[in-house]
C-alpha cells in the first residue's frame, strides 16, 4: 500500500507549457504515441496539431460541418499506423468519420 511515508516527500507538478488556441472550448485531445504531437480540437471543429515540447503550433485543419451546413462536434480521435506515416481518424456526432493523411509531418 502506498502511503505518504513510503513515497517520501510529496512531488510537485510543474507546468511545462501552455498551448493556447484562443478558443472557448476543447472538445477532444490526443497525444501521438511516438511523436511530440498533441492534437486538440476546438468548438469550431478546428483540429490543431501542437509540438508540445517546443510549445508551437504545427498546423491546423478544419474538420468540417455536417450536411447542409449543420453544426457537428468532433467527439473522438484515434491514430492509425502510428509507427510510420501516421493517419489521424476524426469522428463527429453526426456519425461521420474522416481519415487524414500525414498530419505529423514537420513535427520535429
Amino acid at each position: 500500500v502506498l502511503t505518504a511515508e513510503n513515497l517520501g516527500a510529496p512531488q510537485k507538478f510543474v507546468q511545462s507549457g501552455v498551448l493556447d488556441t484562443k478558443s472557448k472550448m476543447t472538445s477532444a485531445l490526443l497525444f501521438h504515441p511516438f511523436e511530440t504531437v498533441l492534437v486538440a480540437v476546438d468548438e469550431q471543429n478546428v483540429v490543431n496539431f501542437w509540438n508540445y515540447e517546443a510549445g508551437s503550433k504545427i498546423s491546423a485543419l478544419d474538420n468540417g460541418n455536417g450536411p447542409n451546413g449543420a453544426s457537428c462536434r468532433t467527439t473522438a480521435l484515434a491514430w492509425m499506423n502510428p509507427n510510420h506515416n501516421s493517419l489521424l481518424v476524426t469522428a463527429t456526432d453526426d456519425g461521420v468519420a474522416k481519415v487524414w493523411r500525414s498530419p505529423c509531418q514537420g513535427a520535429e
